[in-house]
């Protein structure tokens, strides 16, 4: 099982309001959504998810979080299909695509919060940070699929990796 890092915000001056320390989870949130993406209900978990974007839509720095915790999900979902033999490599290919969306719509916030003036550096690193354990989970993921699955991960890895460049 993979546990979550702790590490510590510092102070600083993000979306424009002064930061306290304070205590950030990363790497993979509190587990699998409601539903895996296995189930014909998944639909569901994603509505879910986007109702949580929508009301956290006027805080920039909540919502990039937000997302990449929807991405953690994400990975967690795939290690738990994974841990119980799911065989249908559709469902590994729709949480994969969830996860980059994810990736990208903390990236999109980011750079929407930059673009509005915002003191975005400490926000950049904190996401930065999240994703690298994010990374290394799906690195750890690739080790339990076929060749195939371990291929599309390397993929979406790289794509991961081409946003944070961004």
């Amino acid at each position: 099982m993979l546990a979550p890092q702790v590490v510590f915000a510092g102070h600083g001056n993000v979306l424009g309001s002064r930061t306290q320390s304070q205590r950030v989870d990363l790497g993979i949130n509190q587990g699998p959504g409601i539903l895996l993406p296995s189930s014909p209900l998944f639909f569901v978990d994603l509505l879910r998810d986007n109702v949580s974007l929508f009301l956290t839509s006027f805080d920039g720095a909540a919502k990039a979080k937000l997302y990449l915790s929807l991405a953690g999900e994400r990975i967690s979902e795939m290690n738990m299909m994974l841990d119980t033999g799911e065989k249908n490599p559709r469902t590994y290919d729709t949480a994969l695509a969830n996860l980059s969306e994810n990736v990208e719509g903390a990236a999109r916030e980011l750079k929407l919060a930059k673009n509005k003036g915002f003191n975005v550096e400490q926000l950049a690193f904190d996401l930065n940070e999240i994703i690298n354990v994010q990374k290394q989970a799906l690195a750890g993921i690739s080790t339990k699929t076929d060749e195939e699955g371990s291929l599309k991960i390397a993929a979406k890895l790289a794509k991961i990796r081409e946003i944070e460049i961004t």
